[in-house]
């Protein structure tokens, strides 16, 4: 699933995706969620990923819990930067992304060989997903270095006299 940062940078907090299991996910299997640069329009380099079990899952149809991701690595979202959230699991059992209910038109892309090519199902409601990041404080660092820089002068200040 494609999405574009808002337009200021944020360092990637967390991710959370509406996913089920088509059938009955084996508790031994795994499944990988990640956040992809993008790349001519298709998931490019893993920027970080996520491992759940298969057991995280509920069946397709009913009102499952989104899936939480928390990113240990914090990298920064470039603003304006189209990146893409992707999926990935072993073929002994299928997992449905659940579909958006906000309306929400972004693009998305297929793989059904493991990413080596993607293709984009038309006329298809994208997946639920929503990113979270923290937007960096600009003025709190101008704050800090201002507060420093007065008491420098004030212990000069004081010297002089």
């Amino acid at each position: 699933m494609l999405f574009r940062s808002l337009t200021g940078n944020a360092k990637f907090q967390s991710l959370t995706v509406a996913l089920s299991c088509v059938g009955t996910c084996p508790a031994s299997e795994n499944f990988t969620i990640s956040l992809d640069a993008n790349s001519g329009g298709s998931p490019g380099a893993v920027i970080e990923s996520f491992a759940f079990t298969g057991v995280t899952l509920g069946p397709l149809g009913n009102n499952n819990t989104p899936i939480t991701a928390t990113s240990v690595l914090s990298p920064m979202l470039l603003g304006g930067t189209e990146y893409w959230v992707t999926l990935s699991s072993s073929l002994s059992y299928s997992i449905a992304w659940n579909l958006n209910s906000t309306g929400d038109m972004s693009p998305q892309a297929s793989s059904t060989d493991g990413g080596a090519t993607w293709f984009a199902p038309s006329g298809m409601t994208p997946s639920a997903l929503q990113v979270n990041g923290i937007i960096p404080e600009p003025s709190a660092g101008l704050l800090l270095g201002g507060g420093l820089l007065g008491l420098i002068l004030l212990r000069r200040f004081k010297r002089a006299y």
